[in-house]
Parts: C-alpha cells; sequence; structure tokens
C-alpha cells in the first residue's frame, strides 16, 4: 500500500512528465484508496497493540496548523465525492503540542473519514487554542441529517456492548473511531462531547502542551504516568468488523 501511494505520489507530481485531467482523476482516486486501506489496516493493529498493552507512542513536539492540513489533504477526495468541505481555522502560529505525531494525524484522519460515512453534504471545521498547559482542539461537524447518537456511540466501541455492536454492524469507519478516541486518552489528553443538540456536532480534543513556549519535555513521573495509560483493556470482538 506504501509502495502504491509512493508511486501514485509521483506521478501525480509529473515526475513522468504531464498528465491529463482524466489521469489526475484516477490516479488520485488510486492514491486515495491506498491510503483508506492503509488506515484500516493501522487501526486494525492499533487495536491489537492497545489491547496487547504494546502500542509504541514517540510523543514529541507537533506543529498542529501542519498536521491538520495533511489530513485535509488526505481527505479532499472523500469529502469531494460526499459534497463537504473541510476548513483549517487552526492558526499558523498556534504553540506546539507534546504528543505522538502520527497517531494524532491517523486519529484525526480517521474522524474526518468517519464523519464522511455518516453524512451526504455539510462543513467540518478545525479550530485550536491554548490553554495553560493544553492545547484545545475543536472538531465540528454543521451537517443537517446527522444521527449524533450514532456517532457517539461508535466513539465508545471500546468500553460498553453498544447496539451497533451486538446486532453485528461495526463498520471499518466505527473502528477508526473508536480507536482514534482511545489513542488521545492514551497520551493522557481528553476526549469530549458537546451534548446541546441544538448546537452543531462538536468533539473537543484537549492535548498536553508539554513542550510549549519554554521548550520543556515531559518529566520522567509525567512519561511513566502516560505509558500506564496504554495497558487499557478494549473489549471490541474484531470478528464484527466488516470492511
Amino acid at each position: 500500500l506504501k509502495g502504491i501511494r509512493d508511486v501514485s505520489d509521483s506521478l501525480l507530481r509529473g515526475s513522468l512528465g504531464p498528465i491529463t485531467s482524466d489521469q489526475l482523476g484516477g490516479l488520485s482516486l488510486i492514491n486515495a484508496g491506498a491510503l483508506q486501506l492503509s488506515n484500516m489496516v493501522s487501526n486494525i493493529l492499533d487495536f491489537r497493540r492497545i489491547s496487547e498493552g504494546t502500542l509504541d507512542v514517540s510523543r514529541r513536539t507537533v506543529n498542529l496548523f501542519t498536521l491538520i492540513e495533511r489530513v485535509k489533504a488526505a481527505s479532499s477526495l472523500i469529502f469531494q465525492e460526499k459534497n463537504l468541505e473541510f476548513k483549517n481555522t487552526v492558526p499558523r502560529d498556534m504553540d506546539t503540542i507534546y504528543t505522538d505525531e502520527g497517531l494524532l494525524e491517523r486519529s484525526c484522519y480517521s474522524i474526518a473519514g468517519g464523519f464522511a460515512e455518516y453524512v451526504d453534504a455539510g462543513v467540518l471545521t478545525v479550530s485550536a487554542e491554548a490553554l495553560e498547559q493544553d492545547i484545545r482542539i475543536s472538531i465540528i461537524l454543521e451537517a443537517d441529517a446527522l444521527d449524533r447518537e450514532k456517532v457517539m456511540k461508535a466513539f465508545c466501541l471500546f468500553e460498553a456492548d453498544t447496539p451497533d455492536r451486538k446486532s453485528g454492524e461495526t463498520t471499518g469507519a466505527n473502528l477508526g473511531l473508536s480507536i482514534a478516541r482511545r489513542i488521545i486518552e492514551i497520551q493522557g489528553g481528553q476526549f469530549l462531547f458537546e451534548q446541546d443538540p441544538e448546537k452543531p456536532f462538536e468533539i473537543i480534543l484537549v492535548i498536553p502542551r508539554l513542550a510549549g513556549e519554554s521548550g520543556r519535555e515531559a518529566t520522567e513521573e509525567e512519561e511513566a504516568h502516560l505509558d500506564s495509560l496504554i495497558n487499557l483493556e478494549p473489549v471490541l470482538d474484531l470478528s464484527l468488523i466488516h470492511i
């Protein structure tokens, strides 16, 4: 899958010369499909690693604006197909956050792709603000026909027997959403929902900012606390997942 993505990326950049609009569309589909499948495989592997307590978390300082831009680019084809708009309003000069860049990027991609599974049109807006010790990331989805309860249940598949789980309707998208939540929590962050049905559906991610303006790295005690969270026990049965 990585090879397919690398080759299609190279062709899209014109490594073998100019390409036609039809070739551009075809290569974009190939690239997006490989990325989607790669993300599904990574989600399943992450699930196994979380359940076995072997998930490798490599935290470092990360520029959030750049990360969300990559998620936006990776989600562009899916969003075009669903008539969805992706807005990145994270300030370019936002303080860095202290997290595993790959895991956070994949989590945000899973959230964006998961939303696309539940709506046919709408606007997804990502914003952020710096708190004293954390970065508060807001992901708002404005859509008319969104089943809020169903989406929230998808994020909780790790911890309860939901109706979806009992009926065997767990999907690859649902797995990605539930793992995204667990990965944020594993790194010492918080995963919150806007509960007011009169307001747009909003997910709030609170990510530790242990290496902000001062450049302070995590202490051994902080690292030990975050690492201890990796051994949480999920209850999702992989046999119920339909990809």
